[in-house]
C-alpha cells in the first residue's frame, strides 16, 4: 500500500512544484517588466524546499504493515495543504503591463503566511500521530518539532 499512496502523493507534490517552476519561468521571461520582491522570492524558495522535505519524510512510513484510512487521510491532508502553500505563493504573470511582485505579496501575504502556518501545524500533528513509526525513542519527536514549532511561531507573528 505504501507504494500506491506514495505515487499519488508524488503527483500532488509534483503539481505543487510545477506551480513554482512555471511562475519562475514566466517571471524570467517577463524580466524587463518585473518589479522584484525579494520577500516573495524568498517565500517561493521556502515553498520549493518544503515539498521536497515532506516527500523525503515518507521513508519511515514504508515500515507500516497495514495502512488505515486515518493514516492515508493524514498524509493526503498534509499534501493538500502543501499544494496550496506552493500555489498561493505562485503569481500569474500577465502578458502585458508591469508585473508588480511587491503589490502581489502585500495583497496575498495573509493567505501565503496562513498556508505556511497551516502546513507547519499539519506537519506537527502528523509527526505526533506517527511518532511511533519513525523508530525514535519515546519523546524524541519533541526535539524534532522544535524547529517546526519555532517556524510556526515566527510565521504567526508575521
Amino acid at each position: 500500500m505504501f507504494e500506491h499512496i506514495t505515487v499519488l502523493l508524488s503527483f500532488i507534490y509534483a503539481i505543487a512544484i510545477t506551480h513554482l517552476l512555471s511562475t519562475t519561468t514566466e517571471l524570467i521571461l517577463a524580466r524587463d517588466r518585473v518589479r522584484v520582491s525579494w520577500l516573495l522570492l524568498g517565500w517561493m524558495a521556502v515553498a520549493l524546499v518544503l515539498p521536497v522535505e515532506n516527500w523525503l519524510s515518507f521513508a519511515p512510513l514504508q515500515t507500516l504493515k497495514h495502512w488505515t484510512l486515518n493514516e492515508a487521510l493524514l498524509q493526503f491532508g498534509t499534501a493538500f495543504v502543501q499544494y496550496f502553500t506552493c500555489s498561493l505563493v505562485s503569481m500569474r504573470v500577465e502578458k502585458e503591463g508591469v508585473v508588480d511582485m511587491p503589490a502581489f505579496f502585500a495583497r496575498q501575504r495573509p493567505v501565503i503566511l496562513g498556508a505556511v502556518l497551516a502546513l507547519g501545524l499539519a506537519a506537527m500533528i502528523g509527526d505526533y500521530l506517527d511518532r511511533n513509526i519513525s523508530g525514535l525513542a519515546p519523546g524524541a519527536w519533541i526535539g524534532e518539532e522544535l524547529l517546526v514549532g519555532t517556524m510556526c511561531l515566527v510565521v504567526a507573528l508575521a
